[in-house]
């Protein structure tokens, strides 16, 4: 008869005592804001987690997995899940339509990424993390851009060339800003990328033009292809011309088993994957 030992292994009292820690460390940039109540604190942990909080929304992190194009996991896309006051989900941009100005978009911008940095830095491994960078935010930062926020890095024990920025939206920032962003953020390490949901080549060929790391095509895309013979002929097209340009291209989740089984076929580098096997347990 075997006797087994009933010590629970310390990993995950050691994650969360450590993430208790980095919490204390990062709440002290966060404390003193008009956008943050008077007792309420930035952060909190909540059984393993990290929460964020801002004017009475929880802010939470969702992880899911990039696969290359043989399906296996490379990279760790994170993404925004708000809940209200009451518990209900809203919007992820639901923070943003509430931050009326420069200083409260750059707040809220950094507050979400920390929130994604604590919670994937305490789960280590699957490669680079994708984070967004929303267009005002860059609008607002007239210049060292990425600077604070790899000070926020080096604190969780991270480094920027760990990270992959992504921007959606970029058409909403002006060129010559946009241009002194992706500069700034390159200089200090970090990836990047572009989120596109358009169809106009001359919007794409825009962000061609600035060089990303790569391209992140939206849903509307992978839709469309699955909808026609003439879009999938189209989209193969436009992979190839991002891949001309020496861009990786990443396609959406698939929404269905047509799209799935489309997806190999379409020539890009990978995809997101589908279900949220790559989110946090």
């Amino acid at each position: 008869m075997s006797v087994t030992d009933p010590t629970p292994p310390p990993a995950a009292s050691s994650r969360e005592a450590r993430l208790a820690e980095l919490i204390e460390l990062h709440a002290r940039d966060f404390r003193g804001h008009p956008y943050l109540p008077e007792g309420c604190a930035p952060f909190t942990l909540e059984a393993g987690r990290v929460v964020g909080h801002y004017h009475g929304l929880r802010l939470q992190t969702t992880l899911l997995a990039l696969l290359d194009a043989g399906g296996r996991p490379v990279a760790r896309l994170a993404q925004t899940a708000a809940f209200g006051a009451g518990g209900q989900p809203v919007s992820a941009w639901a923070p943003y339509a509430i931050a009326l100005d420069d200083a409260a978009i750059t707040y809220l911008d950094r507050l979400i990424r920390t929130v994604h940095v604590l919670n994937a830095g305490s789960r280590p491994g699957g490669g680079p993390l994708w984070l967004a960078v929303h267009p005002l935010h860059l609008a607002a930062v007239p210049d060292a851009h990425g600077a604070v926020f790899a000070s926020i890095l080096r604190r969780s024990g991270l480094r920027p060339d760990g990270i992959v920025l992504e921007l959606a939206d970029a058409a909403r920032v002006a060129p010559q800003r946009l241009a002194a962003a992706l500069a700034g953020f390159r200089s200090r390490g970090y990836g990047v990328a572009f989120g596109f949901n358009g169809s106009e080549p001359a919007e794409l060929d825009r962000l061609l033009a600035l060089a990303p790391d790569a391209i992140r095509l939206g849903a509307p895309h992978l839709r469309a292809a699955a909808a026609s013979e003439a879009e999938q002929q189209r989209l193969r097209a436009r992979i190839e011309h991002i891949h001309r340009h020496r861009v990786r291209v990443w396609l959406p989740a698939a929404a269905d088993a047509r799209e799935a089984a489309l997806l190999p076929s379409l020539g890009a580098d990978g995809w997101q994957a589908a279900d949220a096997s790559g989110s946090l347990p």
